[in-house]
Parts: C-alpha cells; structure tokens; sequence
C-alpha cells in the first residue's frame, strides 16, 4: 500500500511540474519581413503613393540580431530598381525594436509591425513609413 502511495504522490509531482513555454522568437526573426510603404515623406512633402508606385522595404535575417534589408521600387506596376540597405542590427526598444546601421538608428519597428525608416540621399533627407505584410 506505501508502494502504491508513494507512486501516487510521484506522479502528482511530476504532473504538477511547469512545461516550459517555447522560447520567445529573436529579434532578428520578429524583424524579418516585407513593408509596404504607406507614406513617403521627402524634403518635409508627403509624396503620394498612387499610380502603381510602391515601395517595400525586404528584412531578411541574417543572424539572432542582425537582418539583411533591400528597399524595391516600383513605378506604373513595374518594377525599377532594388537597392541594398546593407546589413542592419536589431536592438530591443522596448514596445519595439530599433534599426541601426553603424550603430546609428536609422529605423524602428513598433509593437504593431509599423517600420519608420529615416535618412539622407545625396539630394535631401526622407522618411518612409510602412506597414508588415
């Protein structure tokens, strides 16, 4: 009877045990995905994005804290260019996470996968916000 007590309270025991949640995903693979651009700020003017002109911006991920980004063009449906961002570490910001390059933030991603990414070309300063897909 002791025999058949002791197992009893072995596997309440064992029962009883937390299962460990599965790990939250890394920054890297919460960063990970295609943009849909839904403003386009250049020089202090909002650009209208209409007419088949879309821009997206591709984050790939590279390692647990890094992605690969490429920002695509297209113009009348077509697509034009595709430009290499570069490799772009992910820093967790709290609500969301931050985009850095050099170690310089040129983005950040909120909560809500809204991607505002922020710089300068040779012929003025821009600022794109988009939407995860």
């Amino acid at each position: 009877m002791k025999k058949f007590l002791l197992m009893g309270l072995m596997f309440i025991s064992l029962a009883a045990c937390k299962k460990d949640k599965d790990p939250a995903p890394d920054l890297a693979t919460r960063a990970s995905g295609t943009f849909i651009a839904t403003r386009f700020i250049y020089q202090g003017t909002n650009i209208p994005l209409t007419g088949g002109t879309e821009i997206a911006i591709i984050l790939q991920k590279n390692t647990a804290e890094t992605v690969n980004g490429s920002l695509r063009l297209k113009m009348q449906g077509q697509s034009t260019t595709e430009q290499s961002l570069g490799t772009l570490t992910v820093k967790d910001a709290g609500s969301g996470m931050d985009l850095l390059e050099s170690g310089i933030k040129v983005g950040s991603i909120s909560s809500d996968n809204q991607l505002s990414v922020s710089g300068e070309d040779e012929d003025g300063v821009y600022e794109i916000i988009a939407k995860k897909q």
